[in-house]
This record gives structure tokens, C-alpha cells and sequence, in this order.
């Protein structure tokens, strides 16, 4: 499998999660009589999330020691901020759907971040932690490589690299690894997105995380 990366500052993100499914709704409802559905599902996923709607957020950005960090770019739907001295960011009427809404927060020098949030009435308020962007190991393009972190996290590549647009990247790789924990107290802080997902037929269903691995390349 090749692993898409960016360049010249080579970026990727990879979740390796070890996850329980848990149901939404009971599994073991009544019985389908006739082509009765248990489960009205629709076409495309994202008919989950509901509509468009304008909502307010209220965020602070802060890092490992839990410290504020200036100068992260927040973005939210199509609109920005950039958190001050306090690790503080507003944005006001941003565009998200009823029950979703995406926020990223990247700065150099730390892992990206992200945080998924089902938006309610009134101002929405999320932390966010990053974590630095400390390299763990370097491997060279061609080659199949396994690189360990200090806490014996593992991660093997096949050696092969692309580019975003697609061509063969050749060279060395710097590999930054963090263990996000599930017993840690601030890993809800860390992990990107939310626990939420579909099954195969296409029905929502939450999920329990027995550990997480983030990597960039």
C-alpha cells in the first residue's frame, strides 16, 4: 500500500485503532417481517448530519502541559481565526451541518489537529491539544522499514512514497509518532474527529477506541 504524503514538508496522518463497535440502537430489536427494515438507512451517510446551519464556537488551543498556544489557524467550514496569547480562537456563523462540524487547527512545529462536535444552540465550545511534532525515526524511500517509538509503538511502510499529485517521491522520510492512550484523561483532547462511524450497511454507529497511534510523515 503506497502512503500519500505532501512536499515538500511530507504530511500524514494515520490512525491505527484497535475498535469495538457499539450500537447506536439496538442490534437485537424485532425481527424483519415482510422486507421491514430495522433500520432506515439512507443512500449517502452524510444524510445524517442533517442540514446547514450557522453556528458560534468558542476554542482554546493548548499543547501537552496543557499551556496556551498562540498562533494556531483554525478553520471551520469556510471560516478562519488564528488563536491569540491565550490559546483562544471565536468564530462566529460558521457553516456546518446539524450535527456535524468539522474543525481543524494547524501550526507548525505540532502534529495537525482536528475535533469533530455535533454543534448545539448557543456558543460551542472545544479544546483542543496538540501535540509537538517530535521526530521519531527516518526511513528511506525504497526501502521497507519499521519505525518503534520509545513506548514500543510500531509502525511498518513498504517504502513506497507519493507525492499529493500523485508522483513517486524519492529520499528520506521523517517520521513522527505520538501513542494516544484511551486510559489518558487528555486523549479526547488529542484524537482527531469523533468516535462515529458506519457499519457495512451503512448505518451509524458509535465506537470505543482501545488505543490510537498519530503519525505524520
Amino acid at each position: 500500500m503506497k502512503n500519500f504524503t505532501k512536499s515538500p514538508n511530507l504530511f500524514l496522518v494515520l490512525l491505527f485503532s484497535l475498535l469495538t463497535i457499539t450500537s447506536c440502537q439496538k442490534d437485537d430489536g424485532p425481527s424483519m417481517n415482510d422486507g421491514e427494515q430495522q433500520e432506515n438507512v439512507p443512500d449517502n451517510f452524510s444524510e445524517y448530519f442533517g442540514n446547514d446551519v450557522s453556528k458560534n464556537f468558542l476554542g482554546t488551543v493548548i499543547d501537552d502541559d496543557k499551556d496556551p498556544i498562540e498562533g494556531v489557524t483554525i478553520t471551520i467550514g469556510n471560516e478562519t481565526a488564528t488563536t491569540d496569547s491565550n490559546g483562544v480562537f471565536i468564530i462566529n456563523n460558521a457553516t456546518v451541518k446539524e450535527r456535524f462540524g468539522y474543525i481543524k487547527a494547524l501550526k507548525e512545529g505540532y502534529i495537525h489537529g482536528s475535533r469533530a462536535v455535533v454543534p448545539s444552540n448557543g456558543t460551542n465550545k472545544v479544546t483542543i491539544m496538540l501535540l509537538e511534532a517530535s521526530i521519531t525515526g527516518t526511513i528511506s524511500s525504497g526501502n521497507a522499514e519499521t519505525v518503534t517509538s520509545d513506548d514500543g509503538s510500531s509502525v511498518s511502510f513498504d517504502g513506497n512514497f507519493v507525492k499529493e499529485d500523485g508522483t513517486e517521491y524519492t529520499g528520506s522520510v521523517d517520521v513522527i509518532m505520538h501513542h494516544l492512550d484511551p486510559a489518558d484523561e487528555d486523549m479526547p483532547m488529542q484524537m482527531p474527529g469523533m468516535l462515529y462511524a458506519q457499519n457495512e450497511a451503512g448505518a451509524e454507529r458509535m465506537l470505543q477506541t482501545l488505543g490510537m497511534l498519530a503519525v505524520e510523515l
